[in-house]
């Protein structure tokens, strides 16, 4: 039986007093453990809906339910509790702080979680950093500014499943990944699916677009096509 983790109706969203709709009544459901892209021309609304999806941003009008939680009815604190518990987010610009090192980004997520030793938090990222084929010697006390754009991408994923969210949503997930590697992180992402984990994200990838149960095309603010496969 399917179970609706996501459900979004007649979601709308404006800018500059209402003079320029971005999200124009959307609506969608998606399912937990799916695997879905959000996809669309440049201007069509994208990254918009992914930052109202993650409770950055507010809309106008419709409903956003996350596991059963209407977002934007939750103050910033309780918003932000929600978001470290259930939620990943892997920004187009990865939201990494440049002068850090690979493992201080990586475990900052888990500053708000269950305390956990040092030694636990090492393991975990570890353990993280093999799965998105990062060689723990060669990165760990590395600073992110040293890396390569591919590399950074990889350690925002990490970053972002580190806690284990039920949701991960995320922005142009493999843009600066090569072919080989987009297979792994396909791989890797299919995995996480099996285990229960829902992930959204917007891409230009025909590789990974190959791979989702649900498609979600966008044109001009609207949803064109559904597309449960």
């Amino acid at each position: 039986m399917n179970e609706p983790i996501i459900e979004v109706k007649n979601l709308t969203k404006t800018y500059n007093h209402g003079d320029y709709c971005v999200l124009d009544r959307v609506s969608f459901t998606i399912n937990k453990g799916e695997l879905v892209a959000i996809v669309g021309q440049s201007g069509s609304g994208k990254t918009t809906l992914l930052n109202i999806l993650y409770g950055l941003t507010d809309y106008d009008e419709g409903i956003y339910k996350a596991n059963n939680t209407i977002l934007q009815n939750l103050s910033i604190k309780e918003k932000q509790k929600f978001r470290h518990n259930y939620l990943g987010y892997v920004p187009q610009d990865y939201g990494l702080i440049k002068e850090w090192s690979v493992y201080d980004n990586i475990s900052l997520p888990l500053l708000f979680h269950e305390k956990k030793s040092t030694k636990e938090i090492k393991y975990c990222i570890n353990s993280m950093l093999r799965r998105v084929h990062l060689n723990k010697f060669d990165y760990m006390n590395r600073k992110v500014a040293l890396l390569s754009g591919g590399e950074q991408q990889r350690v925002a994923l990490s970053r972002a499943l580190i806690t284990n969210p039920q949701i991960l949503i995320a922005d142009e997930l493999t843009s600066a990944l090569d072919y080989k590697m987009t297979i792994n992180i396909i791989s890797l992402l299919l995995e996480f699916c099996n285990a229960g984990l829902t992930i959204i994200f917007a891409t230009h990838d025909e590789k990974l677009l190959e791979q989702c149960s649900k498609i979600i095309y966008l044109q001009n603010g609207k949803v064109i096509t559904d597309n449960g496969l």
